[in-house]
C-alpha cells in the first residue's frame, strides 16, 4: 500500500524547503526528480537550486504520515512551519491549491479549515513564542481527534483545537 501523508525537500546548502503532501509519497518524490531532472519543475526556485547544486544536495523526508482525510490541513501548518512560500520552495501560499478532490463537499471543508487554522494557529503561537512546537503538536493532535470525531464542524472544531492544546500546555 501506498504511503500518504506530508514530505519536504530540502536542499542541504541552503536549508531551504519544498511542502507538499501525496496519497503516494514515493511516486510523488519519482515525479519532483523527473521535472527537476528535465528543467521542468513547477517551482523556478527550487528548479534554480537543483540546477545549482544538483541532485545530492537534495534530501527527501517524509515528516507526517495523514490517512485521515485532512492532508491539506496538515499540509498548511507545515507550509507555515517552515514558511516555505517566503524562504523556500513552494510556490503558493495555500496548500492544496493544484488538486481538485472528488467530494466536492470534503474539499471545500478542507479549505476552509486549511484558511481558519491557518489563521487561529498563527494568532495562538504569538501568544507562547517559548513552546511553539508544542502548541502546534497539541493543536494538530486536537484537530486530528476533532475531525475523526466529527462533533464539532468549521471553525468551531479549530477553535475547540486551540482551546484544549492551551488547556495542555498549561499542564505541562
Amino acid at each position: 500500500m501506498a504511503q500518504a501523508g506530508i514530505y519536504i525537500i530540502r536542499c542541504k546548502p541552503t536549508g531551504k524547503v519544498y511542502v507538499g503532501s501525496s496519497k503516494n509519497i514515493q511516486a510523488r518524490w519519482y515525479l519532483h526528480k523527473q521535472q527537476v531532472n528535465r528543467g521542468k519543475h513547477h517551482s523556478k526556485k527550487l528548479q534554480a537550486d537543483w540546477d545549482k547544486y544538483g541532485e545530492g544536495a537534495f534530501e527527501f523526508e517524509v515528516i507526517k504520515e495523514v490517512t485521515d482525510g485532512f492532508m491539506t490541513v496538515y499540509e498548511q501548518l507545515y507550509i507555515n512551519q517552515y514558511d516555505s512560500c517566503v524562504s523556500g520552495y513552494n510556490i503558493l501560499e495555500k496548500a492544496g491549491s493544484y488538486f481538485v478532490l472528488p467530494n466536492k463537499q470534503n474539499r471545500r471543508l478542507e479549505c476552509i479549515v486549511s484558511l481558519r487554522i491557518t489563521e487561529t494557529l498563527n494568532e495562538k503561537l504569538k501568544q507562547f513564542p517559548d513552546k511553539s512546537e508544542f502548541c502546534r503538536d497539541a493543536i494538530t493532535t486536537a484537530l486530528g481527534r476533532s475531525t475523526s470525531s466529527r462533533k464539532s464542524t468549521g471553525i468551531q472544531f479549530i477553535k475547540d483545537a486551540v482551546a484544549k492544546a492551551i488547556r495542555e500546555y498549561n499542564n505541562n
